[in-house]
């Protein structure tokens, strides 16, 4: 694909995302930071991004418990 026709389709925070992003690894964290962007518009470009073929995502899952006051005594 020509890469005047990608840069013309993307959408307007795709291209706030994209700059911001490098060959090394980004978290959603700072990326978001240095957009000044929620996470959740972020994943949004990423997905999008990911969709056009232009990044590669991979994502980690975590599984977090967290003890009440009764789980701690």
């Amino acid at each position: 694909m020509n890469k005047e026709v990608i840069i013309e389709s993307l959408s307007p925070i795709e291209r706030i995302v994209l700059p911001s992003l490098s060959s090394s690894y980004q978290n959603i964290d700072k990326i978001s930071e240095k957009n000044s962007l929620d996470k959740t518009s972020v994943l949004r470009a990423l997905s999008f991004l990911k969709n056009k073929s232009l990044v590669e995502i991979k994502e980690d899952e975590k599984e977090i418990v967290d003890l009440d006051f009764l789980g701690i005594i």
